[in-house]
């Protein structure tokens, strides 16, 4: 690359795939060679890169507030996928939210998180937008994680380092652990579930933390979720 490296995957074990401000997406070899380059979002950013657990898609979101599937096997993109507010602009003629995090499930639907604090659940067959969860005061999002198992949770993390858990879709909503909380005190880096109650984080301090989801019952009977703090490193 060019300029900075923003984003950076393993894929498939022996690939890299990595993705900078200079705009291009590449994938790399064990042998540390670039075996393509993947070019096609418009402005110079492009954010971030997820890969599908199973089949040979890659997704990259950029500054021009897209989202693209890429066939790394045959190197293509399919059609460009656009934020239901892309035609709104800064004053620069910049788009005025961007796509920052990108998760793929199994089941076909991409998962974007934006510069504006939405979460979006997208099915690209449709081209279809769901809003799963948006911050009223608009923090960027600065990271976003599965549930590694079922994917009927999200996690994501904020750069003022709250974090939210909540359900993938209405369907979810009844079973679903849902909670928010101040994980650190700086920006949320890197947020990933370690197993189906386990979530470890870290910020821009230095700090390592790992949570636990537990749901409890009340002095009223009522069960009440909540994030427990088991262990912190600095």
């Amino acid at each position: 690359h060019s300029s900075r490296v923003w984003d950076c995957i393993f894929f498939r074990d022996e690939n890299v795939i990595s993705c900078a401000e200079d705009g291009i997406a590449a994938v790399w070899n064990e042998a540390g060679e670039c075996r393509e380059k993947l070019r096609g979002h418009l402005q110079k950013n492009v954010w971030c890169v997820a890969a599908h657990s199973d089949l040979s898609i890659v997704a990259t979101g950029g500054g021009d507030g897209s989202v693209k599937l890429w066939d790394v096997t045959f190197p293509h993109h399919f059609p460009q996928y656009f934020l239901p507010s892309a035609r709104a602009t800064t004053h620069r003629g910049m788009p005025a939210e961007v796509v920052r995090c990108i998760c793929l499930g199994k089941d076909g639907r991409s998962f974007v998180a934006t510069s504006l604090g939405a979460v979006y659940s997208v099915d690209t067959q449709m081209d279809r937008w769901e809003l799963l969860q948006c911050s009223s005061d608009k923090v960027p999002i600065s990271v976003l994680a599965l549930h590694p198992s079922h994917e009927s949770l999200i996690a994501s993390g904020d750069v003022r380092g709250f974090c939210n858990i909540f359900p993938s879709g209405p369907n979810f909503s009844s079973q679903s652990f849902s909670s928010s909380w101040r994980a650190h005190e700086t920006r949320c880096w890197r947020l990933q579930w370690l197993s189906q109650n386990l979530i470890v984080t870290c910020c821009a301090k230095g700090e390592l933390r790992l949570w636990q989801l537990a749901t409890s019952e009340n002095e009223r009977g009522e069960q009440e979720q909540k994030v427990i703090l088991l262990a912190q490193v600095r």
